[in-house]
């Protein structure tokens, strides 16, 4: 395997000159403070108030700080200019000061807060957030702000996202290429595939605040991911006191599925203590077909394969976490957390195929069984130590995680002759336990000096996968070990990594520039068997990752703003498929691992332009080298996928979203994206050279009725889509919602239905086959109808700042059964 070194004295040495002249600058540099002091009604001090500093002339937010148990805060700036501050605190109103002229350090009368009029003890919604936002480095989406997320799964709720598509294998597509890692609350999920798809499953869209899409995420979060992070970050109170939300939710499609929730908070001064556990069955199926036709080297038809799979997936699964914040000081945090998830599951496939060629028809029946149970324990200690006002922080993360699996497949296979006469009968049994454990440790520093945002922070991460896989074929009654299927495979991984960002204003330009460097030692060990030779290869390498933003208001009522953004990003091979034995599916079609797989890399670039903040345009760029896709390859008629570097990927899109409310009851949200995917790269015996354009658009339609009701018409559409040797094909969906707010608000119930016209199907083309024609087609059970009712309960006055751990980056994505 090939290995490829990077100076690591030299990445140290461009390190120390970057901070060199980066704190050169900072201390080059003069500021103006602003000092205040916050007191409620009785003149006594409130602690942790949110103060903002804004410009006059448009409004925007230069920075930002929380009142300290003095009820004292102070505000920095570079620039001498006319602005004002705002107060915010829960219970109390909101305070905004007349026009500020900050020449020199100013002192500012004592701010008092008083109550909101008819404040209401019990907790309760403010405002309704946008569906979408958009920030300099991020676009967030609130899915409590989309209706037609009732009674769904945190994975169903992705491809309601802006530029999110699931393909049919589990992986997450954004903006046309795969790629993606995703993280929960800022840690990893681990996982991909198949493992990720139902882990997401284990979560209420109920328990989710919001989903942050990253294409070019900045330098503290870990370079891995080509097209990018999205972060689902859960709902997690501030409010002191106690308080609680219950979720319930039943959805009937061809199968029935529930999920419920309840999620508990108790928060005093000194601690912070949050709980959540949900429960859920799913059941669902797939129709599949499937269709090769083989060709004589003169391309005259050979055979035909022809295959129906009636899949059905059932599984139960408990998600449970608990978070403990111990406020030291009004400084100092200390937390720990611990989350658990137990899910098994069936899948139960009912195979008929028919092979035909010019002197037989052999018919195969399959009936194959897979169970299995999968646990995952996620253990974390973390600090954080605020070092002043202006949001300076250092923080301290340290995480233990596994996964553990145990799945027991059976395929019992049949061959009938075209009279029907049975000829050959097997049976292959297979028992696959897992064991993978992560370890990592992060320090992350943020301050404020002169007006220079700096950023560092260091990570080791260390991951250790051990796989067995234990075939046993039975024919005429003898039982033997199949050697051609059963292996161990260890793998050992260890990622240190370190970064710098900075941000600051430039003539009228808000930039941040950041660097990030990660050496990765890795080492595999294919045990082998009694017919086929152990395998060992390793490699260890070193590589920067760049990221650069930069935001401008166009005018000065910030009307019109510009961003641009670039990263530097990687993909790592995820374990399992670099273990390079076989794995059957059905009697014609196996997937096979590939040791030799290397890092992919992908530039990404950004424009945006925003209008309003209403109106939102962007054109996205993005090449990858050596990038890893699935392939397929035919050798005499049995059918091999494999992942393979594929080697070159461009992606082009431009893509618009608005959000416009008319006469207050009619919100219209749309969303449109054009592209264009390549790829370029010699695939097995033939040469792949796809080029496709594709569109995804969709379109929410918000109505706000009297008496507490509402109502989302919501449809969506993608066009066929090239994905390296695939032709994903067209699908469209429209659902419709109804909601019911009612006891003060703090209950609601909705009723939706999905998919009313049964128009979300699975199919598609694979080309660069040799001498071969082949595609699919699939139903799934996507038409449903969905009642859910939700409560919130308990009382709070004030609100306490929260921090959530974000220890580990990116491991877990990597995990596939």
């Amino acid at each position: 395997m090939e290995s490829k070194m990077i100076n690591f004295p030299c990445t140290k040495l461009s390190f120390i000159v970057l901070f060199w002249f980066s704190f050169s600058a900072l201390t080059a540099q003069t500021y103006f403070e602003l000092k205040g002091k916050i007191v409620d009604g009785e003149q006594k001090p409130i602690e942790l108030a949110t103060i903002r500093l804004h410009q006059v002339t448009d409004s925007s937010l230069i920075t930002s700080t929380f009142s300290e148990k003095s009820g004292e805060f102070l505000l920095q700036t570079l620039e001498p200019k006319d602005y004002y501050i705002t107060v915010d605190f829960l219970g109390l109103k909101k305070h905004r000061s007349e026009k500020i002229e900050l020449r020199n350090t100013i002192l500012l009368p004592t701010i008092t807060l008083i109550p909101n009029v008819g404040q209401l003890s019990e907790v309760q919604i403010k405002s309704k957030a946008s569906f979408i936002e958009r920030k300099v480095d991020r676009v967030i989406v609130n899915m409590d702000a989309l209706l037609s997320s009732t009674g769904t799964t945190t994975w169903e709720a992705l491809e309601k996202a802006p530029g999110i598509m699931l393909d049919q294998n589990g992986n997450i597509l954004l903006r046309g290429r795969s790629g993606v890692q995703v993280f929960i609350d800022d840690k990893p999920s681990y996982l991909s595939g198949a493992e990720l798809e139902n882990y997401l499953k284990t979560i209420p869209t109920s328990t989710i605040k919001h989903i942050e899409i990253m294409t070019n995420p900045p330098a503290k979060y870990d370079a891995a991911g080509n097209s990018g992070i999205i972060n689902i970050v859960t709902k997690r109170s501030k409010q002191i006191g106690f308080t609680g939300n219950a979720n319930t939710a039943y959805t009937q499609g061809r199968y029935a599925r529930t999920n419920h929730s309840l999620g508990l908070n108790y928060i005093t001064p000194k601690i912070g203590l949050y709980g959540n556990i949900s429960l859920a069955t799913h059941q669902s199926f797939q129709d599949l077909n499937i269709f090769r036709y083989y060709k004589n080297d003169d391309l005259s038809p050979r055979a035909k394969f022809e295959q129906n799979s009636y899949i059905k997936k059932t599984n139960q699964s408990i998600n449970s976490r608990i978070n403990l914040d111990y406020y030291l000081t009004s400084k100092t945090t200390l937390g720990l957390g611990y989350s658990n998830v137990t899910l098994p599951k069936k899948d139960k496939v009912n195979n008929t195929a028919f092979y035909t060629s010019q002197t037989d028809l052999n018919k195969i029946i399959a009936d194959n069984v897979s169970t299995s149970k999968f646990f995952n324990h996620s253990a974390n200690v973390n600090m954080r130590h605020a070092l002043d006002q202006k949001g300076g922080q250092i923080s301290v993360d340290a995480d233990i995680i596994q996964y553990s699996s145990q799945t027991d497949q059976d395929f019992n296979n049949f061959i009938y002759q075209k009279d029907n006469q049975l000829i050959y009968v097997d049976l292959v049994e297979g028992s696959l336990p897992s064991d993978i454990r992560i370890y990592t440790f992060k320090s992350d520093l943020n301050k404020t000096i002169q007006g220079i945002k700096f950023e560092t922070g260091i990570k080791s991460a260390f991951t250790n996968t051990d796989n067995i896989a234990e075939y046993y074929t039975t024919i005429d009654q003898q039982r033997n070990i199949n050697n051609d299927l059963s292996n161990r495979f260890i793998y050992k991984e260890w990622i240190q990594s370190a970064y710098v960002n900075f941000s600051k204003s430039i003539y009228g330009f808000d930039c941040q520039i950041g660097l990030r460097g990660e050496h990765t030692n890795l080492k595999g060990d294919q045990k082998g068997n009694a017919i086929k030779a152990p395998k060992q290869f390793s490699n260890n390498y070193t590589e920067l990752f760049p990221t650069f933003f930069a935001s401008r208001n166009l005018d000065s009522a910030g009307v019109h703003v510009l961003n641009f953004s670039y990263g530097r990003r990687i993909d790592r091979p995820i374990f399992q498929h670099l273990n390079p034995f076989a794995s059957p599916l059905d009697k014609y079609t196996y997937y096979v691992g590939n040791p030799d797989l290397t890092s992919t890399f992908s530039n990404n670039f950004s424009l945006t332009h925003s209008y309003k903040n209403k109106i939102n345009t962007s054109i996205d760029f993005s090449k990858t080298s050596n990038g890893i896709n699935e392939t397929l390859e035919i050798i005499g008629d049995i059918y091999y996928s494999r992942p393979l570097n594929v080697t070159t990927n461009y992606t082009t899109s431009i893509s618009l979203d608005a959000n416009h409310t008319f006469k207050k009851w009619y919100t219209i949200i749309p969303y449109v994206e054009f592209g264009n995917v390549k790829y370029k790269s010699k695939l097995y015996t033939e040469d792949l050279n796809s080029n496709g354009n594709y569109v995804r658009a969709n379109l929410t339609q918000s109505f706000k009725l009297k008496k507490n009701w509402s109502a989302e018409l919501k449809g969506d559409y993608q066009s066929d889509l090239v994905y390296s040797q695939l032709i994903l094909k067209s699908f469209a969906i429209l659902g419709f919602t109804v909601q019911k707010k009612f006891a003060k608000g703090n209950a609601t119930a909705r009723v939706g239905v999905n998919d009313i016209f049964y128009t979300r199907r699975a199919s598609g083309t694979i080309n660069n086959l040799k001498n071969t024609d082949a595609n699919w087609n699939s139903t799934l059970d996507t038409r449903s109808l969905a009642l859910s009712l939700s409560y919130r309960f308990g009382k709070s006055n004030i609100q306490k700042q929260q921090y959530k751990s974000t220890g580990a980056e990116s491991e877990k994505k990597r995990i596939q059964s």
